[in-house]
């Protein structure tokens, strides 16, 4: 048997069982080893039958007495037995399994995972789970492992699937392993030892053995793929950038305001990559609101000044135009700039136009428009799918592959950013010195008219509110407890009729919310009722309060990023939290942090190991890698786990 063979090759799986099984995703007899248990159920500990109570469960070791079918009203059976051991004896009873008197008979010896039934004066087990005992157990009386299920995929049908692969695991060829030499370096344990404790542990010893191993083995695959990478992009020609200074210069004396400190490091950073000789391959990190577009902005003038097009990806239309009008008010004069969105019909010179400001609408007209790309610019990248990204960079100028320079607000810790893009230089935009944190509050439900009341005097004085709800209307969630913009906006016009209260979605047409957003930068709303369509790019220089309806229902780096709309000319501004779920004591602890914490990197890495990178990133548009056992959260291992592919890919060059 191979890791290849089909799911079909390991007895009881016919292609029945196989078709249930493709939609977990297995496929393969590698893809059902690979497939791993969410977490166990430790029944290993038997008690004495008098020791059964009726609060919690536990294992009993008894022989069946008696047992046998007794007809009901309605025509079916319940089945009834007596079990014992040497404190005594209890009755048991099933519900509708005939079969129960065929496969268990008089004198069998039993485990039974089990509490007492809390409505019988008597003792008595109802519904157990059971196994008939033998030489070795698979589902009670040890570690079981609990997997992920579909309809027609029982647990106890998969764990006697896993129990035959594991005795099989020195007979199956291509495993993944790891050279020797680095399992002894790293204490690492054998291929088919982690595989046999991760599916069928005999202590927690095992499973920690096996986690380490598998994870290993999983992040090496991950860092070797990406280490390769590298190797050849910085085999690849470059685009041949003249001078990057002089012209730059230009435009820096030009701007009303000086770049801060931390914006001229990154910007000399990104020149450094330009001249290189190699693509550049760098992100470029920085809170809401801390300059780089700016930067990015002067990226691409040496680019440009060389006879290469830049483009710059945006996730929204919204983005995009503003964008559009920073380049302009820039560069209007002096190079030909295009906005390409689903809304916006290309100008005529959109073909010939030395930079490109685009959503992902640009990739259905690509070689239309993008003859000669120096230099790709993709704001908020993990809104992007890997495809989307890869189709752009295939669009390289003759004999050159162009500059790529990643852009994020969204706050990723080192260690993951190497882990997600590969071998990526880092450059970091440091929030303007002295800028104000917004304060942020968590309200409880007591307290939300008093701080209406709040709010209320805060817009007399000049204020602008973002109210942020997590749905449009009532007919896409039956959840009466969540907030909707379109009633939302109904109950506060109500409250404030005197205010100027609108509502912001992305269903709205293009020219709806150009309109909106025009009439609240200028000052004509008071109040906007908004999804998250909000989170990224728009500027409000006025707004100084966020209102943000479910709290609960989105990671911390997402409402770091909704928080940032407000406050950014450096006025004193407020975040405040609503939530009907405080009682919910892991939820009160992730706000409560989120409260007192203005760092986004701290707030990535404890979002990170709370909920995951597939929740907090966004895994399949994200490109982040699904990982089956490994965590990001831990940096330590990753750290380690980088330097042992480091010199497994040294060890396959020399």
């Amino acid at each position: 048997m191979t890791t290849t063979d089909p799911v079909t090759t390991i007895p009881f799986i016919g292609p029945k069982q196989a078709q249930l099984l493709s939609k977990l995703g297995i496929l393969t007899v590698g893809d059902l080893l690979e497939y791993y248990p969410v977490y166990y159920k430790d029944t290993s500990k038997t008690v004495n039958l008098i020791e059964l109570n009726r609060d919690f469960k536990q294992t009993v070791k008894v022989t069946i007495e008696d047992i046998k079918n007794i007809r009901i009203k309605n025509g079916k059976f319940i089945q009834k037995g007596i079990v014992s051991d040497n404190t005594g004896s209890c009755e048991v009873t099933w519900f509708n399994q005939p079969y129960l008197t065929k496969s268990l008979k008089k004198g069998m010896e039993v485990l039974i995972s089990a509490k007492l039934d809390v409505a019988s004066t008597k003792p008595i087990i109802i519904s157990p789970e059971y196994e008939v005992v033998k030489e070795e157990n698979i589902h009670l009386g040890r570690i079981a492992p609990i997997y992920p299920l579909t309809k027609g995929v029982s647990a106890k049908w998969l764990r006697t699937r896993f129990a035959f692969l594991v005795k099989k695991l020195e007979d199956i060829s291509g495993l993944k392993t790891l050279p020797k030499d680095i399992e002894e370096k790293y204490q690492l344990i054998s291929t088919p030892k982690a595989l046999q404790g991760i599916h069928m542990p005999k202590n927690e010893d095992d499973i920690v053995k096996a986690r380490k191993k598998l994870a290993f083995m999983e992040l090496t695959e991950i860092y070797l793929k990406l280490f390769k990478e590298k190797q050849q992009r910085t085999a690849a020609k470059a685009p041949d950038v003249a001078k990057v200074g002089d012209r730059q210069e230009y435009f820096k004396n030009e701007f009303p305001y000086e770049l801060t400190k931390s914006q001229m490091k990154a910007l000399s950073e990104i020149n450094q990559d330009l001249i290189d000789g190699s693509p550049m391959y760098r992100l470029l990190q920085g809170d809401v609101g801390s300059g780089k577009t700016i930067v990015a902005l002067l990226a691409a003038v040496p680019i440009m000044e060389s006879g290469y097009q830049c483009v710059i990806l945006a996730p929204t239309s919204v983005l995009a135009k503003q964008h559009y009008q920073n380049a302009l008010t820039i560069f209007k004069e002096h190079y030909k700039i295009s906005l390409i969105t689903a809304e916006d019909s290309p100008s005529n010179n959109s073909d010939a136009a030395d930079l490109i400001i685009a959503t992902h609408a640009i990739l259905y007209n690509k070689e239309k428009y993008i003859k000669n790309l120096g230099l790709l610019v993709i704001d908020e990248q993990h809104r992007f799918g890997v495809e989307q990204r890869r189709e752009l960079l295939e669009l390289k100028a003759p004999e050159c592959k162009p500059h790529l320079l990643h852009m994020t607000a969204t706050p990723i810790p080192r260690s993951v950013a190497l882990t997600l893009f590969g071998e990526i230089d880092v450059s970091i935009i440091d929030k303007p010195q002295g800028r104000l944190d917004p304060v942020t509050r968590i309200v409880e439900q007591d307290k939300k008219m008093i701080s209406w009341e709040w709010i209320s005097e805060q817009i007399k004085n000049g204020g602008q509110v973002f109210w942020i709800c997590p749905l449009i209307e009532e007919t896409e969630e039956p959840d009466d407890s969540t907030i909707k913009v379109l009633d939302q906006t109904q109950a506060l016009k109500k409250l404030w009729p005197k205010f100027r209260i609108e509502y912001l979605h992305g269903k709205l047409k293009a020219k709806e919310k150009d309109a909106i957003i025009k009439d609240f930068q200028e000052g004509r709303i008071d109040v906007l009722v908004s999804t998250t369509v909000v989170e990224v790019g728009i500027d409000i220089p006025r707004a100084n309060i966020i209102v943000i309806e479910n709290a609960e229902r989105y990671g911390l780096a997402q409402l770091h990023q909704l928080r940032g709309r407000v406050g950014r000319r450096n006025q004193k501004s407020w975040c405040l939290l609503y939530t009907p779920m405080l009682d919910n004591e892991k939820i009160r602890s992730r706000l409560t942090f989120f409260s007192q914490e203005n760092s986004g990197i701290k707030i990535a890495e404890f979002d990170l190991k709370q909920r995951g990178p597939g929740e907090v990133y966004g895994t399949i548009q994200s490109g982040i890698p699904q990982l089956k056992i490994a965590n990001f959260g831990n940096t330590e291992f990753l750290a380690l786990v980088r330097q042992a592919a480091q010199e497994i890919l040294n060890y396959q060059i020399n």
